[in-house]
């Protein structure tokens, strides 16, 4: 894989499907929260669709994206954005140029380590996109591996899907989360906590519909607080064909969310 960490591997086969940036305008939707200013206007790059939305230069979320420069020439194939929302709660979005998966985690350090994972997931059956978490495994000492492992019913609390859609070559979702969660006894505090942020797309999922093998991955270099603002300095990798390899991503005072392959309006 590089010379950078399997941020999310695949899960085990027995997990339950229980399943859970970019945004509105990407879906084609009007909420009722949403201005006409900040309608993505569809641009063409490279023969497809790319969409761009205000945000990051509005002061009010936090943004990783991948491959490099991308941002600004409005191509990302992969993107994150994290923001305050209601109630304390804090907003992800993200979405990813691939037919399987998103994923976003909050990790401790660029290494994988027991990582709170919320993934969105397209379902081949229906096209129906559901969110879900899971928890990445600490590297198995004697065995040489890491892992990572679906929560159960029980314990898939905490975070609320919000929005989801898989369209055109693309998987979307928002999700809220709470402020302050405990994944497996590991406490989780967005608001006065520090973490590393990775992100990861890809096609493949597997039988019960958990995420597989990634094609994309991009991880903040150091810790940062989800109500910082911002583009992220971070590095990435892709397998894609037509990817050129690892990349870094230059941080910068821009004044978009992101730019992203875009949903058709159906």
């Amino acid at each position: 894989m590089g010379p950078y960490p399997m941020l999310f591997p695949h899960h085990s086969q027995t997990a339950p499907l229980s399943l859970l940036v970019v945004l509105f305008a990407v879906l084609g939707l009007t909420p009722a929260a949403q201005s006409a200013s900040t309608a993505a206007a569809p641009v063409s790059a490279n023969g497809a669709q790319f969409a761009v939305v205000e945000g990051c230069g509005n002061n009010d979320r936090l943004c990783i994206a991948y491959p490099d420069k991308c941002v600004a020439s409005k191509t990302c194939s992969l993107v994150v954005s994290v923001r305050r929302g209601s109630a304390g709660k804090y907003v992800f979005e993200m979405a990813a140029q691939f037919t399987g998966y998103v994923a976003v985690a909050l990790a401790e350090s660029t290494m994988m380590g027991v990582d709170s994972v919320v993934e969105c997931i397209n379902d081949p059956n229906t096209n129906k996109v559901a969110l879900f978490q899971s928890v990445n495994k600490a590297l198995n000492a004697t065995t040489g591996k890491r892992g990572n492992t679906r929560l159960p019913d029980t314990e898939q609390l905490g975070v609320q899907l919000t929005n989801g859609k898989s369209a055109d070559g693309v998987v979307y979702c928002s999700f809220e989360r709470d402020p302050v969660t405990t994944v497996r006894g590991k406490k989780y505090d967005l608001e006065n906590g520090a973490w590393v942020l990775q992100a990861a797309g890809g096609d493949q999922i597997n039988a019960d519909s958990s995420i597989h093998h990634h094609m994309e991955w991009v991880v903040s270099s150091d810790q940062v607080k989800l109500s910082d603002t911002g583009l992220l300095e971070s590095f990435g990798h892709s397998r894609a064909p037509s990817a050129s390899g690892t990349v870094r991503v230059a941080a910068g005072g821009l004044t978009v969310v992101a730019a992203l392959l875009a949903f058709c309006a159906r």
